[in-house]
């Protein structure tokens, strides 16, 4: 027989979650960036399960590190592009 799951077990379960996949990581909410492209999805991830477990702060600081990382890529690609046409 299947024990029902009590609604309001859900953000513990995803806060649980988060965790197990933020501590998998080894790193430290704002180091997120520096990871290899398949660990930033699991921070990623991370980030999406603490948020509905209610840890809104480590969840926006693996946000802002994911997108930090993004932009400084993006910026890096344009200015690089920017220096090759220009010789």
């Amino acid at each position: 027989m299947l024990l029902k799951r009590r609604e309001d077990d859900r953000p513990g379960r995803y806060r649980e979650a988060g965790e197990v996949l933020l501590g998998s990581l080894q790193v430290r909410p704002g180091q997120v960036g520096q990871l290899e492209p398949s660990l930033k999805k699991r921070a990623l991830s991370a980030a999406i399960w603490l948020a509905k477990g209610g840890e809104a702060q480590v969840s926006v600081e693996l946000f802002v590190a994911l997108v930090q990382a993004y932009v400084f890529t993006m910026l890096s690609a344009l200015f690089i592009g920017m220096t090759q046409h220009a010789h």
